[in-house]
């Protein structure tokens, strides 16, 4: 809840180049795991966190799509993403590394 609500509220970790990128990634990612494994076993053993952790890496890259609609808003109103910051193509090639890593380490698991 924290890292939702920080995300558009002050201090609004939305306007902060990358920083939002990983913001979001983190809940998404890693906490919404080890939410979920919760249910079944304990999250804190190594098979929920490297999941969590591969997640995260993967969230790191891929949202930044989620912003490519509201990059003239976001724009206006003094927020930096990497889509309204270096455009499609650039973050396409920022965020490519992310995706491939996150395929790549799941088929050795």
């Amino acid at each position: 809840m924290i890292f939702t609500v920080t995300y558009s509220l002050p201090p609004r970790m939305k306007k902060y180049l990358f920083i939002n990128q990983i913001w979001i990634a983190i809940p998404r990612g890693m906490i919404g795991i080890l939410a979920s494994w919760s249910v079944f076993g304990d999250p804190f053993t190594t098979t929920p966190i490297i999941i969590g952790l591969i997640s995260t890496i993967y969230l790191i890259g891929g949202m930044a799509t989620k912003d490519i609609t509201d990059a003239e808003a976001d724009k206006k109103t003094g927020v930096h993403t990497m889509i309204n910051t270096y455009g499609n193509k650039k973050t396409a090639l920022i965020s490519f590394p992310f995706m491939f890593f996150h395929l790549h380490l799941f088929q050795f698991l």
